[in-house]
This record gives structure tokens, C-alpha cells and sequence, in this order.
């Protein structure tokens, strides 16, 4: 149950974040003031669509797609589920090319972060393992970085400031997180 419930948690939070950021919904500070109600619908899509024996309903990345072309409301997915025999006709190698741009748009959020140096490893461990394993393991591989690179940073440097550890709930976090890949 900790297995799913890690998984469709990171994965709903980085599909969420990533296009809240495309849709231009973040806040000053990079917070999304609607995320709640994100997480109550992938909550309760998850357990009704449990209950009734279907796959899992959560939010999908796939998504960006659809704002990519001005899609904001829940209108969009219904045209697509309208409209969706039409576009199975269309071949995966066809489709491939267009997701690929879709995920270099929506890295483009990461220009807008000023990262300090030695917070740039662990952004490009997430990519790069969010790219051959799957979001959930892809941001417990990150967070695993930040605390080894943050606490190295900590005791191989003249900087021994508080601020330069991860922070308790950090480190509990990562732990949480660690424990899909013992599973």
C-alpha cells in the first residue's frame, strides 16, 4: 500500500507542479494555491476507480499536450475522449516526436530557478532518472542526491551553516520516499 500510495503521490505532484508552471498558476514563491484540490480529485479517482475494478484515474503529464494548445478546463479531455478512436488511428512513431517537444517545453521552467551550484547534481539526477525509471523513482533518486550532496557539501566545505543541510523534514521525507525501492 506504500508502494502505490508513493508512487501515484510523486507522481501526481510532479505532474501537477510541472503544469501548474506551463499554465502559469504558480505563485511569487513557485506555490500552486490549488494543489489541494488536485490531490482530493487523484485521491478519490484513485479509490473509486479501485472500487469498480478499472485502472487507476490520475492526472497524466500527457496533459501538457492539451495546455500546450490552449487547453485550461476539463473541456479539453472530454473533446479528446470524443475524439479519441480517431486519434488511436495515428502511429506511436508519429506521436513520439510531438511528446518530445511537449517535455522540452516544459523543461523550460527549469531556467526560471536560480539554483546555488551544488544544487544543480541532484536536479540533474532527477531528470536524468525521471527519464529511465518513472517519476516516482525518479524523485526519490533526486531527493537521495540533494541529502548526500547537501551533507557533503556541508562536511567537506569552510561553509558550516545550518542552512547548508537538508532540513529534518527533508531527510524523513527521503527516507518515505526510499522505501518504493525496497519494496
Amino acid at each position: 500500500v506504500l508502494a502505490f500510495f508513493v508512487s501515484d503521490f510523486f507522481g501526481t505532484l510532479a505532474t501537477a507542479l510541472g503544469l501548474g508552471q506551463q499554465m502559469g498558476m504558480l505563485d511569487e514563491n513557485g506555490n500552486f494555491p490549488i494543489i489541494g484540490k488536485i490531490f482530493l480529485v487523484d485521491a478519490i479517482g484513485s479509490v473509486v476507480g479501485t472500487c469498480m475494478g478499472v485502472t487507476v484515474v490520475t492526472s497524466y503529464v500527457e496533459s501538457a499536450s492539451g495546455i500546450e494548445v490552449g487547453g485550461r478546463t476539463g473541456l479539453a479531455s472530454v473533446v479528446t475522449v470524443l475524439f479519441a478512436p480517431l486519434f488511436l488511428m495515428i502511429p506511436a512513431a508519429a506521436t513520439t516526436p510531438v511528446l518530445l517537444i511537449i517535455g522540452f517545453v516544459m523543461m523550460q521552467g527549469l531556467k526560471s530557478i536560480d539554483f546555488e551550484i551544488e544544487e544543480w547534481v541532484p536536479v540533474g539526477m532527477l531528470i536524468i532518472s525521471t527519464l529511465f525509471y518513472g517519476i516516482s523513482q525518479g524523485i526519490g533518486i533526486g531527493l537521495l542526491t540533494y541529502c548526500c550532496v547537501k551533507s557533503a557539501y556541508y562536511l567537506f566545505t569552510d561553509e558550516r551553516g545550518r542552512d547548508k543541510l537538508p532540513s529534518l523534514f527533508t531527510i524523513l521525507f527521503t527516507l518515505l520516499t526510499c522505501i518504493q525501492f525496497f519494496i
